[in-house]
């Protein structure tokens, strides 16, 4: 029995990178298959696409055209402080696609669980343990990222990877110049990947401020910093951890007030002035919200309720998020607006786990065992890809209605796809003026338009080419409506409006839904030439500018 038993350990010490593996391609497949559906938008994969792509192609700086309709700003600096984007530029250079950007989602995920492999290995030591950490983590609904690419989830492994070197640092007293100089490179990577990524910086000095004073009850520690000379002997002892606090208030303020303001024609940050801050602060939506808690509570409170002072590094994540959850896609399971109370979250369970086997005497395998089982009750009905519970506040089908719907509407889709790039070749004086979920696919362009914004601006110009589709029924109305007046007035004359289902179906012969999944060749350059024959129009009425 015990060698079975050690036999056993020793698999599932060695599974974690299968269930890594696995979860990686089930997430880059989820995100290809909501592409390759048209399910993906310009709000936001077309504004990182269209971003870099006229960073690297124009004497733009992070310039789209979304962004530009909704709030007047010629840089997405004045949206979001995000120069990570700039390091993407060689990459983007060497692969204009937006399906490259999708990609970096699942690959930062795979190296945020080796890293929190690695810390798990470090802080629980068993390998064991670690196994099971792992799982806890690819079962975690709020670790799959389904809305489009955000350059904030490339921040989950880098916050991970400070709190591995830090640990070094404060727990096991290593002060090699590896802990010390990747722990301030990485602070200073993960500040640029957007204005409020401090607040992980706040977390993180929390937390170790509560693992190094782990002897210690909350009210001897409380009681200590109240007093003046108290206060200075305790921050002798964590200034560390104080500069990660300090580091990490300074930087939202300055980012937030005043780094996106320069990039701001209106000289404010966006988020909290006119009509877009209610839609933000407006605290509506309580009960949503409360749902969010519960989930999050649900999926990590068996092992944090072991060590309740590890729930604390979580709450400014958490606070923010409930804060702006006003906005519902803050509050939406899936959504990048978890970048930072995921990685924090998780760290704080294996530091909880640590505090109860040292100060409770408690078997953490047990503790696993019962966060496991819980975990894969709320994945089942609340995770991205399956969503038993089918609550609306989940990002995203179901990934067997993604396989279902690509069944249904794959050759659909493949015609479009193979046909659309031939727009890339019209005269940039002919503006595309398109439908949200083609934005990306034609984002590689700098008159490139969406018609209809997430917050209802919409935009059209004379000399457009409006491209539609009435198979995303929703999407198509809102967009007609949104330029419907307009199209009836002279100043629009060389507009015209392509609903690409009709192309298709004059082409095929075929109700969409009814075309073969290999379509004909036949088909394809039919609906090639057609588009190029409204291209031919509209460069045909352009009026030559000496």
């Amino acid at each position: 029995m015990p060698s079975e038993r050690h036999a056993y350990r020793g698999i599932l010490s060695r599974s974690w990178i299968l269930v890594l593996v696995i979860y990686s391609i089930e997430l880059w497949l989820r995100l290809m298959l909501r592409h390759r559906l048209f399910l993906t938008a310009a709000f936001d994969l077309g504004i990182f696409s269209q971003s870099l792509w006229t960073t690297i192609h124009s004497n733009a700086v992070l310039f789209n055209t979304p962004e530009f309709i909704e709030l007047g700003v010629w840089s997405h600096l004045g949206v979001h402080f995000q120069p990570v984007l700039f390091l993407l530029a060689p990459l983007y250079y060497l692969y204009p696609s937006p399906k490259l950007l999708l990609s970096l989602v699942p690959l930062a995920m795979f190296i945020a669980g080796l890293i929190f492999y690695g810390l798990s290995r470090s802080i629980l030591g068993d390998p064991g343990y670690s196994a099971y950490s792992v799982l806890f983590f690819v079962l975690c609904p709020f670790a799959w990222f389904s809305d489009d690419f955000h350059p904030s989830v490339l921040a989950v492994p880098v916050i991970l990877a400070i709190v591995y070197l830090s640990h070094n640092l404060l727990v096991k007293k290593d002060y090699s110049l590896k802990n010390k100089f990747g722990t301030v490179l990485l602070s200073v990577l993960l500040l640029l990947t957007k204005e409020d990524s401090g607040i992980a910086l706040i977390s993180i000095g929390i937390l170790f401020i509560l693992v190094t004073e782990e002897n210690r009850g909350l009210l001897d520690i409380v009681r200590d910093v109240m007093s003046f000379n108290g206060f200075r002997r305790f921050y002798r002892a964590h200034k560390v951890e104080f500069m990660f606090i300090i580091l990490g208030i300074l930087s939202v303020l300055i980012e937030t007030f005043v780094l996106v303001p320069i990039f701001n024609p209106s000289g404010i940050y966006p988020f909290l002035s006119g009509d877009i801050k209610d839609v933000y602060i407006d605290q509506t939506m309580s009960y949503y919200k409360i749902v969010y808690i519960v989930i999050w509570l649900g999926y990590f409170g068996i092992p944090l309720l072991r060590g309740p002072r590890f729930l604390i590094p979580t709450l400014p994540p958490l606070m923010e998020i409930i804060l702006m959850g006003s906005w519902p896609p803050v509050i939406t399971v899936g959504s990048h607006y978890a970048y930072m109370l995921l990685p924090i979250s998780l760290v704080s369970v294996l530091y909880a786990l640590q505090f109860a086997k040292r100060h409770k005497a408690v078997e953490i395998l047990g503790i696993m065992k019962s966060s496991i089982a819980v975990a894969i009750l709320v994945f089942i009905l609340v995770s991205p890809p399956v969503n038993l519970s089918e609550y609306f506040l989940v990002w995203g089908a179901p990934s067997y209605k993604l396989s279902s719907g690509w069944d249904m509407w794959g050759g659909y889709m493949v015609i479009l796809d193979e046909s659309l790039p031939i727009f890339y070749g019209a005269d940039e004086r002919c503006a595309l003026v398109v439908q949200g979920n083609m934005f990306p696919r034609l984002s590689n362009r700098n008159t490139t338009y969406v018609i209809r914004t997430v917050f209802g601006d919409s935009y059209l110009q004379n000399n457009s080419i409006v491209i539609v589709d009435s198979v995303y029924e929703g999407l198509f109305n809102s967009s007609m409506r949104a330029i419907k007046g307009r199209l009836q007035k002279d100043e629009y004359s060389n507009v015209q409006v392509i609903d690409v289902r009709d192309v298709v179906s004059e082409c095929s012969g075929l109700d969409p839904a009814e075309t073969p999944i290999r379509p004909e060749e036949s088909v394809i350059r039919c609906v090639t030439e057609t588009f190029k024959r409204y291209i031919e129009h509209c460069e045909s009425q352009l009026i030559e500018t000496p």
